[in-house]
């Protein structure tokens, strides 16, 4: 499957079944990334798009925040936040791993999305890690319709 910019996706997490929503929770001033269970919500939906480095920037559709890796850490690890501002940090390369996987790399930092088993008010956190290998760094990419 080929990303395709200016397109709408769902990022499923296979390993927990969950999906990447723009949560409410806010860490230091920005919105946190979270996963849950629930497919239909509006907050799920991200708009890819490549910037001038070739990355592709994650929008949030509903909140129009942006996806970044950020200094704050949960359990050691980055957590992944959104903000309004469009600057390097937003940047993402998604590498293929099968048939509509593939591992998020944020190249300003060299760690891997993934999803977490910490919790943030019955939803789990998003963080980053430099683990290249580990299965729940694998994402399935779904095209969102809206």
């Amino acid at each position: 499957m080929s990303i395709q910019s200016g397109e709408n996706y769902i990022l499923l997490h296979p390993d927990t079944g969950t999906v990447l929503f723009d949560s409410n929770d806010v860490l230091n001033g920005d919105h946190m990334i979270e996963a849950h269970p629930h497919l239909g919500e509006q907050r799920n939906f991200f708009l890819l798009e490549k910037d001038a480095h070739g990355h592709f920037t994650l929008k949030n559709t509903a909140t129009n925040r942006y996806v970044f890796v950020s200094n704050d850490k949960k359990a050691g690890d980055n957590v992944v936040e959104s903000h309004n501002g469009i600057e390097s940090r937003n940047g993402f390369v998604f590498e293929p791993v099968g048939p509509e996987q593939f591992k998020i790399f944020h190249p300003q930092t060299g760690l891997y999305l993934f999803v977490s088993n910490d919790i943030e008010k019955g939803d789990r956190v998003v963080e980053a890690h430099s683990a290249a290998g580990e299965s729940r760094n694998i994402f399935k990419l779904l095209q969102a319709v809206k």
